[in-house]
């Protein structure tokens, strides 16, 4: 996760030094959409990918990756209305004497609606648009496990809805008046609890595009 934030600071210096004018009217754009892909960083794992083997025992553990849909509505000069699904899931295998082996499926879906405030650090047309975040919406978390023996396969299915916040920042680093990419971190807190297993910051990359045209003097 450091050597992830380290690479994303730099990419972000590195870039912004050039100081620019591309962005143009897109700073303006009445509507926008994001496909981010991610990753969270929860209590239940440290590492995207574990693996642990011992003579007769085998663990494979691979999370917390995941994909983002956001949509954006101008509603002001420098703020948007930011409505987000996501899906986020871990997968792990564990065999056991060469005849037992179980497959856990967790994962989490939020549905969530936010506010995305921009700030312009040089100019109306920099390309780089730093901004912050904050909303709330469902958190929809299940789990699937299938154990599975020489005898017998046992499947059980749990699922539930928490409600729960979440705040962020990032950048939207554009290359022309329409595309560009969106770096993005954000800290999830569901249900309201402290030490749900779930919470955890979350890290982003993805591809953002801006249509439509906004009368930036009506505000």
């Amino acid at each position: 996760m450091k050597t992830f934030t380290h690479i994303f600071l730099l990419f972000i210096a590195t870039y912004s030094s050039f100081g620019s004018t591309l962005l143009g009217q897109s700073a303006y754009k009445s509507t926008g959409i994001v496909l981010r892909g991610s990753y969270w960083h929860t209590g239940k794992q440290s590492s995207f990918v574990s693996v642990s083997n011992s003579w007769n025992n085998e663990s494979i553990d691979i999370g917390h990756g995941g994909a983002w849909l956001c949509i954006l509505s101008r509603i002001s000069n420098n703020s948007y209305l930011e409505f987000a699904i996501g899906a986020i899931g871990q997968i792990k295998v564990e065999s056991e004497n060469f005849y037992r082996e179980e497959v856990d499926i967790d994962g989490v879906t939020p549905i969530l609606l936010g506010i995305r405030r921009h700030f312009k650090l040089f100019n109306s047309k920099s390309t780089f648009q730093p901004y912050l975040s904050c909303g709330a919406g469902p958190y929809w978390l299940y789990e699937t496990t299938v154990t599975e023996d020489l005898i017998d396969t046992e499947v059980s299915i749990k699922s539930e809805i928490q409600p729960g916040i979440f705040v962020g920042a990032g950048y939207d680093i554009m290359f022309s008046d329409w595309f560009g990419i969106n770096l993005d971190m954000k800290y999830h807190f569901i249900n309201f609890d402290p030490d749900n297993e779930h919470n955890g910051f979350e890290l982003g990359l993805g591809l953002c595009f801006f249509w439509g045209s906004y009368n930036k003097n009506a505000n």
